[in-house]
């Protein structure tokens, strides 16, 4: 059994992490193209691409509470609800993306001149680019419902697929069509948005094509599962990476350009380690969740076996940066006086990152057996008390915010592992 699930485990976030790892170089050659085109450009898409991304995220949760409730059905081979719930899930992320995408062809000039402030040619090339992009919100909810769909019938290799074709499609497209190649119109910023809608419509294809062998039929099924997971998903999402980094982030800029410079690269760098915690999370939240539906009691397992991998991983990643981590600082900045900085602080981005991998483990198995009310507690005690930390310590410069963030991390795993004794005493 121990075997079996090390295999489960494996084949599930293998082709997860490598999906991760293409979204975040793809993001980055496509900040480097528009920023080739003009700083204005550059500006714009920074602009329209956060609001879109948190935008996203929002709308996202939804697929996070489908994840919980189609995960409970497969494990309890409810097939003609599996299949009837992923058409409803469809629909709705179609009709969450169409009324997102009137508010912005409508609203959106709106938007951006009185509540962002924005004046003359930012404006037209912020508003031109937002109501493009708004698109993508469409594309990626639908996404995110086939990524659900296919990871809990194990076949994450599609999803890895599906952004190897829209990213290589949106790296053509953005190219001719930025720039003006290859016969296209020059369409600067706007060309951008463009070259990631024709990206994710062609990946979509990696997704419809396997579904003729389905047999998908429509069902009369309950929503109200879904609804009760979505208002703690969300509030906990919010809390998490909305209003903490908002907060964070003011208290990073406080210390200065220099500081906030050397923040900035850690924190792309934890990003990356902390990759690996999330793809190993998802494939134990999704085989927990399965496991429990199907009565099996094989969950403690999985979690442990979710956190050798992970670890394991990160302690070689960690290695090799304490050798050499110049080597990754330098291919986002030239400076050498910021390099040198950034690596003083590299032992609390590698205690981040393993304290993440518990934090992230244990969330997703406590969501997947119903604690999601519980979690949202946990993580409001966390955020405050890192912030709280990180705003009292801030006098020391960045270890003062590195130590909330540690604080933080603690809370998450305290709480976490009450609420997993209880899970393990019932």
């Amino acid at each position: 059994m121990k075997k079996e699930n090390l295999i489960r485990i494996n084949r599930l976030a293998g082709p997860i992490l490598l999906n991760y790892l293409v979204n975040i170089l793809f993001e980055t050659l496509d900040k480097m193209i528009v920023g080739h085109y003009s700083t204005l450009a550059l500006s714009a898409v920074g602009v329209g691409a956060s609001l879109t991304y948190v935008i996203t995220g929002c709308f996202g949760v939804v697929s996070n509470a489908y994840h919980i409730q189609a995960a409970e059905y497969r494990g309890q081979k409810q097939m003609a609800d599996f299949y009837a719930l992923f058409l409803k899930m469809i629909k709705i992320a179609f009709w969450i993306g169409v009324v997102w995408i009137m508010i912005c062809f409508f609203g959106s000039r709106l938007f951006f001149s009185e509540i962002i402030g924005l004046q003359g040619q930012f404006l037209l090339e912020s508003t031109a680019y937002f109501k493009v992009s708004s698109l993508t919100v469409l594309l990626n909810l639908l996404a995110f419902v086939f990524s659900v769909f296919y990871r809990n019938q194990e076949d994450t290799r599609k999803c890895f697929y599906f952004t190897v074709v829209s990213t290589s499609v949106n790296l053509f497209f953005d190219i001719s069509l930025v720039f003006g190649k290859f016969g296209l119109p020059e369409l600067g910023a706007v060309g951008a948005a463009w070259g990631s809608v024709i990206g994710l419509a062609a990946g979509m294809m990696v997704y419809l094509l396997p579904l003729r062998k389905l047999p998908l039929k429509n069902k009369k099924i309950s929503l109200k599962r879904i609804r009760q997971l979505f208002i703690p998903l969300f509030c906990q999402d919010f809390l998490e990476s909305t209003l903490f980094t908002f907060f964070l982030t003011g208290f990073v800029a406080g210390l200065g350009v220099e500081n906030t410079a050397v923040y900035q690269l850690n924190d792309t760098l934890l990003g990356f380690l902390m990759l690996v915690s999330y793809a190993y999370a998802s494939a134990c939240s999704t085989l927990v969740i399965q496991s429990r539906a199907a009565g099996k009691a094989d969950v403690w397992e999985i979690r442990k076996l979710s956190f050798s991998c992970s670890s394991g991983i990160l302690c070689v990643a960690g290695m090799l940066l304490l050798v050499d981590y110049s080597c990754f600082y330098r291919l986002i900045t030239t400076s050498q006086e910021i390099v040198l900085l950034s690596g003083n602080y590299l032992q609390y981005v590698l205690l981040l990152a393993i304290l993440f991998v518990e934090k992230q483990i244990d969330q997703s198995i406590l969501q997947g057996c119903g604690r999601e009310k519980e979690v949202m507690i946990v993580s409001a005690a966390a955020n405050i008390a890192g912030l709280i930390t990180a705003k009292a310590l801030c006098i020391f410069g960045l270890k003062g915010i590195y130590a909330g963030l540690v604080m933080r991390s603690f809370v998450y795993i305290f709480g976490n592992y009450i609420l997993l004794k209880e899970i393990r005493s019932e």
